[in-house]
């Protein structure tokens, strides 16, 4: 009989336990999970390959750090400019301040020196003509002094830029003996058909000028870098008419 009492006793206790567990026992709130929020990642602005040339020759220079220069650049007059021709630009830099500058010449058989360059967006410059075939070594630097002024004539083909337009135009040069300038549109394309003529339209570019200030006793020093350079800006309008005689041909 005692038995039997302790048995019942123990699962009563063993009941009343799991009843205890029962009530007290708190469930646990779902785990809440934070909304995914796709947030759009900003792409890389396309690359300007022709303002990337741009930043390798005028890196860390100073725009008009001396205010003497004065530049201009103008297309020479004509009727029309037809797609895939020559175009001329003259470009004059005179020093209308006190101080001489000195700028990058380079082989003394050249009259285009270093120092000077131009770009377009949309159409292609031409190398200059004295810059091809055999060069002297006798690598120079100029003075531009007080009061004087320089003249130069640099050429832009109507068409979209090329790659390989600067290898062309060596090669012809050396080949040939003949200036990628001079060269009919037609027989240029037919020789390189990756080039292709620009569209008509206002093209914008911007010739430029490398230079480093003479300060008062100092001597001009062929490992001086420029630091400072000055700009002016053009404009090409490229007329609707396709050329059929290549009428605007570089000057010999």
């Amino acid at each position: 009989m005692r038995n039997h009492i302790l048995t019942a006793l123990l699962i009563f206790a063993i009941l009343l336990s799991g009843c205890m567990r029962g009530t007290t026992d708190v469930a646990e709130p779902p785990e809440v999970q934070e909304p995914v929020i796709n947030t759009p990642v900003a792409e890389p602005a396309p690359v300007n390959k022709e303002n990337n040339q741009n930043d390798e020759l005028l890196n860390g220079l100073n725009h008009n750090l001396y205010s003497g220069i004065e530049m201009s650049a103008d297309v020479l007059p004509r009727a029309a400019i037809h797609p895939g021709s020559t175009v001329p630009v003259t470009v004059v830099i005179s020093n209308t301040g006190d101080k001489t500058v000195v700028y990058t010449h380079g082989s003394g058989s050249a009259d285009t020196p270093e120092a000077m360059h131009v770009r377009i967006p949309g159409l292609q410059p031409i190398l200059p003509k004295d810059w091809l075939g055999a060069v002297t070594a006798d690598f120079q630097s100029k003075e531009l002094k007080p009061g004087e002024t320089l003249n130069f004539t640099t050429f832009v083909r109507a068409i979209e830029p090329h790659a390989s337009f600067n290898e062309y135009t060596h090669s012809r040069f050396t080949e040939q003996g003949t200036y990628i300038g001079d060269v009919e549109w037609e027989e240029l394309q037919s020789l390189h058909t990756g080039l292709t003529a620009a569209a008509a339209g206002s093209f914008t570019g911007h010739a430029f000028f490398r230079y480093y200030v003479l300060d008062e006793g100092d001597e001009m020093d062929l490992t001086r870098e420029a630091e400072g350079y000055a700009s002016t800006e053009f404009t090409i309008t490229i007329d609707e008419t396709v050329n059929d005689n290549n009428d605007t041909e570089a000057e010999a």
